[in-house]
């Protein structure tokens, strides 16, 4: 009787040793996955790299079919996507920050920026020889702004811009043309704290105290006659200027004041209007909404079809523009394995929402149905401690963290992450 309880004792022991085993298994952080069978949306691993670097990445571009460039803040690394192998390395001296890069040929013209002895910030630019290894030539910026650099180029000239923007000679780095320079100077004084927006080959210039949206050539950065004057002023706060958010499809302009969304016709008519909307987006993404982009699609990618993603925190919100409809959704609530979640840029691709979020040892990419961010499928990866890029008190969040390639018979995608590069096979819905 001893030995059959003991032996049934043993038994109930092992059982549970096993459930144990399986549930530590099934929990893993590092690489775990999570997938909605009944959406039949997967995410599989093909391979990731280790980087080291102590920075978030801010953004990747494509070079060639299999040769992606990613900037880490503090270098510049090239992978091959078939393998994830790194094939090259840039690192500034004297401890200078790449803000954003451009490669033509065989060139690099790399955004620089760097602190002073007074921690005040400096800006260059610079064109850098990839085979010879050496710079060709470098420039101080005016002003110790920080430039983005646009894809919008000449033969001989390229556009960067950031508090101002300019043409500059290709050949010797020279400014070409200053923007700003055809403004007085209580003009200038309300350019510089004005909202803009880009799509094709036009800069939206809104001038919320005007209640005008200038309109700006690209690359050639002259004013062009027509404007659009708002039928009524949208300032409901003095302390809180309108924001021109991007501009639709339809080539209507979204724009944010206060808690309300607004839908205004190329005419100036308010065309609808959304409130209250819970919160206010980050204006940092106006800045660079395209900044380094191969495809230049269109004005902010935040806004997909009727759809205008907006978040804050940790809070997203999707509003649809034609049924005034708020679909929301507050990432703390998704999962409490993570708390504190940061935001990294949202993609939109084909009627999906993809998400990057992480904290200090844990990202998840997350893809989410349109419009009721129904959470699909969503793939852990474990990261190292890392600091948020930052010059002064100005820090720049990721805002390009994802990017697609499309192939014959299959869908992948290159995620960058603090010090990982990883390649995923996606399938939605049913997709091979």
């Amino acid at each position: 009787m001893f030995m059959k309880t003991l032996f049934k004792g043993k038994t109930i022991k092992c059982i549970a040793l096993l459930l144990l085993c399986f549930l530590l298994v099934s929990m893993k952080s590092g690489n775990e996955l999570y997938s909605n069978d009944q959406k039949s949306v997967k995410i599989e691993k093909e391979w990731e790299t280790n980087i080291s670097t102590i920075y978030s990445p801010m953004s990747i571009i494509k070079i060639s079919e299999n040769v992606f460039y990613i900037n880490y803040f503090d270098k510049l690394i090239s992978v091959d996507s078939t393998n994830g192998k790194i094939l090259q390395e840039y690192i500034p001296e004297n401890d200078e920050r790449i803000l954003d890069f451009l490669i033509e040929n065989s060139f690099f013209y790399l955004s620089i920026v760097k602190e002073d002895e007074n921690c005040n910030s400096i800006s260059f630019l610079e064109k850098f020889d990839i085979n010879s290894n050496k710079i060709i030539w470098r420039k101080e910026l005016p002003y110790g702004y920080y430039f983005f650099l646009y894809s919008y180029t000449l033969t001989d000239a390229l556009l960067i811009g950031g508090s101002n923007f300019y043409k500059i000679s290709k050949d010797y780095g020279e400014i070409v043309r200053d923007y700003f320079s055809t403004f007085m100077n209580a003009e200038l004084e309300l350019l510089l704290h004005s909202s803009f927006s880009m799509k094709d080959d036009i800069i939206y210039w809104y001038i919320s105290d005007w209640d005008d949206i200038l309109r700006v050539n690209l690359p050639t950065l002259n004013i062009l006659k027509d404007k659009t004057h708002l039928e009524k002023e949208l300032n409901n706060k003095p302390f809180e200027p309108s924001h021109l958010y991007g501009i639709d499809e339809d080539d209507n302009f979204i724009i944010l004041s206060d808690q309300s969304l607004f839908v205004v016709t190329d005419e100036g008519k308010i065309k609808k209007e959304v409130s209250p909307i819970d919160c206010f987006p980050n204006s940092y993404f106006n800045v660079v909404i395209a900044v380094n982009s191969d495809e230049n699609e269109s004005s902010n990618p935040l806004i997909y079809k009727n759809y205008v993603l907006l978040k804050y925190k940790n809070n997203i919100r999707l509003v649809d523009t034609e049924s005034g409809e708020i679909y929301r959704k507050n990432t703390e609530n998704i999962d409490a394995k993570v708390v504190n979640y940061d935001i990294a840029y949202p993609v939109f691709f084909r009627d999906k929402l993809f998400l990057l979020v992480f904290t200090d040892n844990m990202a998840r990419v997350s893809i989410m149905s349109v419009p009721d961010l129904t959470i699909l499928c969503y793939q852990y990866e474990s990261i190292p401690k890392f600091r948020e890029p930052s010059v002064g008190e100005i820090h720049f969040p990721p805002y390009l963290s994802f990017k697609f390639i499309e192939e014959e018979n299959s869908l992948k995608l290159m995620v960058i992450y603090p010090g990982k590069v990883c390649l995923y096979k996606i399938n939605l819905e049913g997709q091979n």
